[in-house]
């Protein structure tokens, strides 16, 4: 499958906000969060974790139990040897590979890593840090999958496999393997299953290891207990001066409400960045709590996420991070955390935001046009129709309308009367109505005879967005092993190749993605 990726105006991207497009264009900044990079001379260098033989052990033994590639392989050794610096992104675990975005963000990480090492000669390699560790089972419980027959439906994973507090990377692996295999058959597709052996986090790893297995691609799990042992001297110093911390975040906060940014972090959340870890399960500390934490308590500590960006740039020394839009609003909410901590920021990016487009339908390079095209529903459907309508219809129609406008203005004026020109007005209405159901009606037939494929006009709108839910969130990262086999990453590698242009040289990271000539 050949592809062909173009930047899109992000006037025209589905599902961002508005300080998102204010980002991608370059016409906003967040301060610490500085997300355009433009140039490529930044300082790599291996981060202290990486060098600590304990946790590379671990991260070996995990990556030949999920089957790693030998370049994956190779590039931790890079890490453990400090001849490597990283290029990171991160999500927490989800159904089937969790949502298609997670796949585009690794696969940014990874192009801006290859121009990274072809720009400095330093070995640079992709990472995807796994929020295993996060407890937001309403987040990782659901994904949409796309039918065999062309129609999503929805896997979901019951509230009993998961109690309040728990950790989502500890789900039962046994579980979710069994659940994804009934959703693949339901879809007459199937993806190599790492099986029950691991839980939900290890699978997640697993299914990105495979499908990065020429980028070189590096996994970390957040739950891992020598990381957060690394991260005890930032955690206590943390727990030492949370109080003024506190005051320094919560006015950073104000500061940014009156300039009109995002403040996403809610303020009760910058209070306390730890939580207590009991087994599987984490507990908040409030500040109260905080205060009197005993010196011996700090290994039972984890990162909130209001701590972990820090604790991972500590101790990872990423060159940059590859971000969705949020993420980089908590950045501009975090700088008096990195700075009261002493820890470097990397340089954040945003990530890329895809659409792929069948090869069977037409498309247009008015950005009004193409925002109603990647809405969705009936506003795809609608903007098809009027594309597949042949131009010399369209002005036939239009003359009509002319026509008979003008013969009934005409009519009113002659008749001379109050009365005949509201009943005049009232048919001009009408008629206007007929007319534009006549439009209607033509699109059918001229939809078919110009696509060619009446079915994908039936499935498309829903393709384009689930329920109004952008395609890259709402689908599942499966969904590119059931369409395109072993051509899926060649895919993400042209939408990181794509995401790099934008990046360095272009003024949106928003792109389509266009199917290739072959068959599906």
């Amino acid at each position: 499958m050949n592809w062909r990726v173009e930047a899109i105006d992000v006037k025209a991207a589905p599902g961002l906000d508005e300080l998102s497009r204010l980002l991608q264009s370059g016409s906003r900044d967040l301060g610490a969060a500085a997300p355009m990079v433009r140039d490529l001379d930044l300082e790599i260098g291996p981060g202290p974790a990486w060098t600590d033989e304990q946790l590379g052990n671990e991260l070996e033994a995990a990556h030949r139990r999920f089957g790693a590639s030998d370049a994956s392989l190779d590039s931790l050794r890079e890490l453990r040897a400090g001849r490597a610096g990283c290029v990171i992104t991160g999500q927490q675990p989800g159904l089937l590979g969790g949502p298609l975005f997670c796949a585009y963000k690794i696969a940014g990480a990874a192009a801006l890593a290859r121009a990274l090492t072809a720009k400095t000669g330093k070995s640079v390699v992709p990472v995807y840090w796994c929020g295993a560790d996060d407890s937001d089972f309403e987040e990782a419980r659901r994904m949409w999958v796309w039918g065999a027959k062309h129609a999503a439906f929805r896997v979901e994973m019951p509230q009993a496999w998961w109690s309040p507090g728990q950790r989502v990377g500890s789900i039962d692996g046994a579980r979710v393997d069994g659940l994804e295999n009934v959703a693949l058959s339901h879809a007459e597709a199937s993806l190599p299953s790492p099986g029950g052996s691991l839980d939900f986090g290890e699978r997640m790893q697993a299914f990105h290891l495979r499908l990065f297995a020429a980028d070189g691609l590096v996994v970390i799990d957040a739950r891992s207990a020598r990381l957060r042992s690394l991260g005890h001297d930032l955690f206590a110093r943390y727990v030492r001066d949370h109080e003024k911390l506190t005051a320094a975040l919560l006015h950073r906060r104000e500061q940014l409400k009156e300039r009109g940014e995002p403040v996403p972090i809610a303020a009760n959340s910058l209070r306390s960045a730890l939580f207590i870890l009991r087994g599987e399960h984490r507990k908040k500390l409030d500040s109260h709590e905080l205060s009197r934490l005993s010196a011996s308590a700090v290994s039972d500590l984890a990162a909130s996420v209001v701590l972990r960006p820090v604790w991972q740039d500590a101790l990872l020394s990423p060159a940059a991070s590859i971000l969705g839009p949020t993420e980089l609003a908590y950045h501009a909410q975090l700088a008096p955390l990195y700075e009261g901590l002493g820890v470097t920021a990397c340089r954040p990016a945003p990530r890329p935001h895809v659409t792929v487009w069948p090869r069977q339908l037409p498309w247009s390079m008015d950005p009004s046009v193409q925002a109603r095209l990647l809405a969705g529903g009936t506003f795809t459907g609608e903007a098809l129709g009027d594309m597949a309508i042949p131009s010399s219809w369209t002005e036939s129609l239009s003359d009509a309308r002319k026509r008979i406008d003008a013969a009934l203005v005409e009519l009113a004026s002659a008749l001379e009367s109050a009365e005949a020109e509201r009943t005049v007005r009232t048919a001009r209405e009408r008629l206007d109505q007929e007319l534009d159901r006549l439009r209607r009606d033509l699109k059918a037939p001229a939809v078919n005879a110009r696509i060619g494929a009446a079915e994908v006009w039936r499935w498309a709108p829903d393709w384009i967005a689930v329920r109004g839910t952008p395609q890259e969130r709402a689908l599942a990262a499966s969904t590119g092993w059931q369409r395109w086999g072993e051509g899926f990453p060649s895919l993400l590698r042209a939408i990181g190749d794509g995401y790099l242009r934008g990046l360095l040289d272009g003024p949106s990271t928003s792109m389509v993605a266009f199917e290739g000539a072959a068959d599906d």
